[in-house]
């Protein structure tokens, strides 16, 4: 995998194209450490589901967040019942049927703004 530092701009490029080939260096560059760590999770057998959430904004929401959806996954077998930030939760599991339930499970009750991924990072968009 190429590094960022390894990346050669066109000639003749001026300051803003460069900047905007370093950013894509990088994104292109972190991607792949995304995509490496979720081959090394399947490799192991494990499933992540991964919730980005942003911060809750009403009492239901934080009781979602922290206190239904990490029972349902303690029922549901995850390995690990909460990793993450305060945006974003992420749950592993070891059999995939259990991973699939509790996505059923958190998508009944998500809001809108959810995203809802079988990853081990979240996405925003």
């Amino acid at each position: 995998m190429s590094t960022p530092s390894e990346y050669t701009p066109p000639t003749g490029a001026h300051e803003h194209e460069l900047a905007t080939h370093n950013a894509l260096a990088w994104v292109r560059f972190l991607s792949g450490h995304a995509q490496i760590a979720e081959a090394e999770l399947a490799a192991a057998g494990l499933h992540p589901v991964t919730i980005a959430h942003g911060d809750p904004e009403d009492p239901e929401e934080t009781q979602a967040l922290f206190k239904t959806l990490p029972r349902q996954a303690k029922q549901t077998q995850a390995l690990q019942a909460r990793s993450g930030g305060n945006d974003y939760t992420t749950y592993l599991f070891t059999n995939p049927t259990a991973a699939a339930a509790f996505t059923a499970d958190a998508v009944a009750l998500a809001r809108p703004w959810w995203r809802i991924t079988p990853t081990a990072h979240p996405l925003w968009r």
